[in-house]
């Protein structure tokens, strides 16, 4: 359960940081903020989730060369996607 509540405060924190950061800027207090919880967070998580017998999400796994590249790839291909649809929908406004 507490592995659960953490994993949602570092994806909150994150988009928060995300989300807030073209309006109000990238060095906004509101910003970092949000950043900073996303990030203690994600490390509170992982320092959780290797403390359980049974963890809900084994981060030992990511050690397996091919389960990291994998991931890794697989961030990449959905950040370069997000990227291009932000670009081609700004280009559809006339912006």
């Amino acid at each position: 359960m507490a592995g659960s509540v953490v994993s949602a405060f570092a994806v909150g924190g994150l988009v928060l940081g995300f989300h807030e950061g073209p309006e109000r800027g990238w060095t906004d207090p509101v910003t970092i903020a949000g950043f900073a919880i996303g990030v203690l967070a994600a490390a509170g998580f992982v320092r959780i989730e290797l403390r359980r017998h049974h963890p809900r999400l084994d981060v030992r796994e990511f050690a397996r060369p091919d389960l990291a590249t994998g991931s890794v790839n697989l961030f990449v291909a959905f950040a370069v996607m997000f990227a291009l649809f932000g670009c081609w929908c700004s280009s559809c406004r006339g912006r």
